[in-house]
């Protein structure tokens, strides 16, 4: 799951250098809402699968998961309207930020699988 937001946070980040990260065309150009929103709504979706069966949602607190899902949900079902300055808002500047902190989560759980092992540091070479 931690991949998946990983990989929609690094298009929204794509779609916004293409687009130019501009609110206006944001705003006019549905192709660009639209696959804007399909990603949130993904990385939402991801994120309430992490809610109801992983640990890495009580690991990181510090990730609000819930509202995430939660703009996923509100994007979907549009509850009366959605607005498009929040979307977009979301994906300029709190994006970047979920993106390295699940990177982070990665770097941390994949290193992790490799402790039960002694690496020598230079060589990576298994200590004897």
């Amino acid at each position: 799951m931690i991949e998946e937001i990983i990989r929609y946070c690094e298009d929204i980040q794509k779609l916004h250098r293409q687009y130019k990260s501009d609110f206006g065309r944001y705003e006019t150009e549905i192709a660009y809402q639209y696959a804007v929103n399909l990603c949130l709504i993904q990385i939402g979706e991801a994120a309430g699968k992490l809610i109801h069966k992983d640990h890495i949602v009580k690991e990181h607190p510090e990730i609000e998961w819930r509202n995430i899902y939660g703009l996923r949900n509100r994007i979907t079902h549009g509850y009366g309207s959605i607005d498009l300055q929040i979307t977009f808002e979301i994906s300029i500047h709190d994006i970047p930020k979920l993106q390295k902190d699940c990177e982070q989560i990665l770097k941390v759980n994949c290193l992790g699988n490799f402790s039960e092992k002694q690496f020598d540091d230079l060589s990576m070479e298994f200590k004897k």
